[in-house]
């Protein structure tokens, strides 16, 4: 495309043979690209933003995985945290008035709750689980 002479720096040229009373005649077609030029720069450059657009776009849907798995571990926390309080509670019952509590539930609660805590610690271990 450079070229000296400015009037053809936006010139397309297309050459053609062809065939006119038995001769080889070649036919040279020079046309105007300054459009097509121009609109092949400008979808470059949008297609620049459009690449910055996807990467904070891609950059942000991993913030908002890590924040929901994040989300999950806490509120998987907080029930394990409230679970363990209220057992807590129902096993100072217990020693405090033991005829009026119910020591086979409590200890099955134990069991159920030991039991929620060795399985989310399985899942943590299995990639793709948090």
């Amino acid at each position: 495309m450079d070229h000296p002479d400015k009037r053809w720096q936006n010139m397309g040229l297309s050459k053609t043979d062809i065939l006119i009373r038995k001769h080889n005649v070649q036919e040279v077609v020079a046309y105007d690209v300054t459009e097509v030029y121009t609109l092949k720069k400008k979808r470059e450059q949008q297609y620049k933003v459009l690449q910055k657009y996807n990467d904070h776009l891609r950059q942000f849907d991993d913030e908002i995985e890590q924040t929901v798995v994040q989300k999950e571990i806490l509120l998987a926390k907080m029930k394990i945290h409230d679970d363990i309080g209220s057992l807590l509670i129902a096993f100072r019952h217990y020693f405090a008035k033991p005829e009026r509590s119910n020591k086979q539930e409590i200890l099955n609660r134990w069991r159920s709750l030991a039991e929620d805590i060795k399985k989310k610690e399985e899942l943590r271990r299995i990639p793709g689980c948090a």
